[in-house]
């Protein structure tokens, strides 16, 4: 493989610069593509969307943070699954769009690993999300190069 080949795009993924502009935090939503119970929303196979809150603080740097609490009912079926925001109408601290443009700004913080472990007999309905900055490294050591992100404005 060439150096400069490209196996993947990895502009997709959040990082730490991207989400501390859109300022971030516990409480956000966000939504999760899986197959809770192993169910699928349709016949032809298509993930089912569900979506839950940020639980846990600080969210950066993703690296130090190590895994996101996400306040959703993980099954069986939801590990692995993409777990990404949309802010409509957002503000982004580094980028003033255009008089009168409203934008939507898309990323993938992290995929679910696990849910959180049960606090006696009692299920706390916490996913943890594995941060995006880990995916990055993930497709880096798979493709043998260091992968570059940009964040788009």
């Amino acid at each position: 493989m060439q150096p400069d080949a490209h196996v993947t795009n990895v502009d997709w993924l959040a990082t730490d610069e991207f989400l501390a502009s859109l300022d971030i935090h516990p409480g956000d939503l966000l939504d999760c593509l899986g197959y809770p119970l192993g169910l699928a929303a349709n016949d032809a196979g298509y993930p089912i969307l569900r979506g839950g809150q940020i639980a846990s603080y600080p969210v950066i740097p993703l690296k130090s943070v190590t895994r996101i609490l996400y306040d959703f009912q993980v099954q069986p079926g939801n590990s692995g699954g993409p777990v990404y925001f949309s802010f409509t109408g957002r503000v982004r601290k580094d980028h003033v769009p255009p008089l009168g443009r409203v934008m939507t700004y898309r990323k993938l913080i992290g995929l679910v690993i696990q849910k959180a472990d049960p606090v006696g007999n009692i299920d706390p309905f916490i996913g943890i999300i594995v941060p995006s900055v880990y995916i990055k490294e993930t497709i880096d050591l798979l493709s043998g190069f260091e992968s570059k992100i940009v964040d788009a404005h």
